[in-house]
């Protein structure tokens, strides 16, 4: 397997001729989100976002909502709002993608005054294409070039949409970018509803969590060209200077010691991913001091592992008490034919110091009783456990310390998988995780499936019986 100090050294490095072949996207879904005191969780519905108690009680709406304080009684909170203008929108844009942005939005005026079609099919047609993919094609994040040129377009230029505006029945603010707002709200009820703004982004934001204290913020954000990890200091205006940690990168956990983000991430251009394998690395960087503040200029990026990264997907990783990295892989030998591709993922634990070291966590003998989400795993608050589910809803836990994997939910939940997105267990406490139990389950109800808390020896309490239809699409429904 190939561990590596830097990506320049990938192929100096081998240890033993092989890689780690890292697996596809991750369909299911964080639907249920506990606060670290387990008394709240959040519940991200088909219709909104929930807060709901221990017994799962809906307490209100949590609209907005991404992540839980360590204090359980704030959340991080993304809000999107329409721009009042291009000027403001281009503060946050930046000059390099403000100047693309009048660039491209002058090359498609012309485009359309020299447009002789029917209108309805503009988006359609050839000459839209070759600009789209001539200003845009190589992005990850293609959309909002097109969404900017269309706001500098209307505050510059109003009457050129016109006649594409005129013959679509486009609501004018679908075509148009929205700004994000990160921020610290208040969720309880109980609570004075307070918020505060921490950062305003002018491209969508697809992670956020917060570092073990509290003191810090990590946000990943779709820039164009690949997803980037972020960092804001929570005592600290929304003027202040932002530092990206690293590109490449869709989500990071946070050492134990609240100092450092883990990664995976990529190099390549990002939307290679959507066509076939790319290098990629495991990562560590130090962001904050001992005493969680962000520090003044970030440590230099640690690449530990070198893996094989496709299908669009980047792996989540999860930070062990003793200083190990937890991810999920597929070994590869090389040279390899396709009879030598793996068939199982498994989980790896790596550790960094004193020499990167690699070694399985689940036995040899049950690696294909591994329900096949690996890559969806959920770690156990007390980080001794891992819960991991497959797209028919089955869960199984293993046990760290042990290697014991022991089956939790082994019941088919979706008919169709097709029209679901399982749900990802998320742990409560120590010993109880969320997941879903089929119709007529003893633990569920006749007319759908439910969400339950089952305990690690199968014990298992319906939590979602009082949660409407609506909220539920999807996850315990079909999605038609």
């Amino acid at each position: 397997m190939i561990i590596l100090n830097s990506l320049s050294r990938w192929f100096l490095a081998a240890t033993s001729g092989s890689l780690l072949l890292l697996c596809a996207g991750c369909d299911p879904t964080d639907w249920v989100c506990w606060a670290p005191d387990g008394q709240h969780a959040l519940v991200r519905g088909a219709d909104d976002t929930w807060l709901v108690d221990g017994s799962g009680k809906i307490l209100g709406k949590a609209t907005d909502a991404r992540a839980w304080l360590p204090d359980s009684r704030r959340v991080i909170a993304v809000r999107a709002v329409k721009p009042n203008g291009w000027d403001e929108y281009a503060q946050l844009l930046g000059p390099e993608d403000t100047a693309r942005t009048i660039e491209a939005a002058g090359r498609l005026r012309e485009l359309i005054r020299s447009y002789q079609g029917d209108w309805t099919k503009f988006g359609e047609s050839e000459p839209y294409k070759k600009w789209e993919h001539a200003e845009a094609g190589e992005d990850y994040n293609d959309q909002w070039l097109s969404q900017s040129v269309a706001l500098f377009l209307k505050q510059t230029d109003p009457q050129v949409l016109a006649p594409f505006l005129k013959t679509n029945s486009i609501p004018e603010q679908d075509l148009l970018p929205k700004i994000y707002e990160v921020l610290i709200r208040n969720i309880l009820p109980s609570e004075t509803p307070t918020e505060q703004l921490l950062r305003r982004f002018p491209i969508e934001i697809s992670r956020v969590s917060a570092s073990p204290n509290g003191k810090v913020v990590a946000v990943v954000a779709a820039e164009p060209k690949r997803p980037t990890l972020y960092v804001i200091p929570v005592a600290v205006s929304t003027n202040s200077s932002l530092e990206a940690v690293d590109q490449g990168v869709v989500e990071a956990d946070w050492s134990t010691d609240g100092q450092s983000l883990v990664y995976a991430k990529t190099t390549v251009p990002y939307n290679l991913l959507q066509k076939s394998l790319q290098l990629g690395t495991i990562t560590s960087r130090r962001v904050c001091a001992p005493d969680g503040q962000l520090l003044a200029a970030f440590e230099p990026a640690k690449d530990l592992a070198g893996v094989l990264l496709g299908q669009d997907a980047l792996p989540r990783v999860a930070c062990l008490p003793d200083g190990r990295i937890l991810f999920a892989a597929a070994p590869i030998h090389l040279p390899a034919i396709t009879a030598d591709m793996p068939s199982h993922l498994t989980l790896y634990a790596l550790r960094s110091v004193p020499t990167p070291t690699l070694e399985s966590v689940v036995r040899p003998e049950d690696i294909a009783r591994l329900p096949d989400r690996v890559d969806c795993f959920s770690l156990s608050p007390d980080k001794k456990k891992v819960a991991i589910v497959n797209k028919q809803g089955h869960v199984s836990v293993l046990f760290l310390d042990s290697g014991e994997l022991r089956p939790l939910q082994e019941a088919d939940v979706y008919p169709d998988s097709g029209k679901y997105t399982p749900l990802i267990p998320n742990w409560r406490n120590a010993d109880e995780v969320t997941c879903v139990v089929p119709v007529s389950n003893t633990a569920g109800s006749p007319a759908r499936a439910e969400v339950v808390l089952a305990n690690v020896n199968g014990q298992k309490t319906a939590i979602s019986k009082a949660w409407p239809d609506t909220a539920v699409k999807g996850l315990l429904l079909p999605n038609d």
